[in-house]
């Protein structure tokens, strides 16, 4: 009997993350696995994505985008019985957090959150260029750590999602 979380790789065109939220701004990517299928004692998975902006202290988020599977990538599978722990598949977040130079260079920033900094950036600068952005793909692997979490790319810049803290509705 198998008992296994199915996730396949997937990837998003990075002018639909643009077009998804009015403006076409954004400082945070949220990536939620969606249940997709339930067959003998395994679950298979697929990624929506949100792109989020905060704007007088609320955040603000675009439509729900459906992610293509990513051809060619093995599926991720995660034999429970691997698993001595509760496995959590809560949403998931890249975010912009602006670091300056001198604050990315400081031995306690957050290195993690620098990369997904630096990611926020790339992307950004892909989407100000007409032609890079028209075949842009943001692509996106899932690993569990205890909570489930996806490494994201593009273009040789990537970051691991944190899991999105929890908050009240519509903030």
């Amino acid at each position: 009997m198998a008992n296994k979380i199915i996730i396949p790789a997937y990837k998003l065109k990075l002018k639909d993350l643009e077009s998804s939220i009015p403006n076409g701004k954004f400082n945070k990517i949220i990536f939620q696995c969606a249940l997709k299928t339930l067959a003998g004692n395994n679950a298979t998975f697929s990624v929506v994505v949100f792109a989020g902006k905060r704007n007088l202290g609320k955040w603000h988020y675009g439509k729900q985008l459906d992610c293509d599977l990513d051809i060619g990538k093995p599926d991720k599978e995660f034999d429970l019985a691997d698993y001595s722990k509760p496995i959590s598949i809560g949403n998931n977040e890249v975010y912009h957090s602006h670091f300056t130079l001198k604050e990315k260079k400081l031995a306690k920033t957050n290195k993690k959150m620098v990369k997904q900094d630096d990611l926020i950036k790339k992307i950004k600068k892909i989407l100000k260029d007409p032609e890079k952005s028209q075949n842009a793909y943001l692509t996106f692997t899932a690993k569990i750590n205890s909570p489930l979490s996806f490494d994201v790319s593009i273009d040789g810049t990537s970051a691991s999602t944190n899991p999105c803290p929890p908050n009240q509705p519509g903030n």
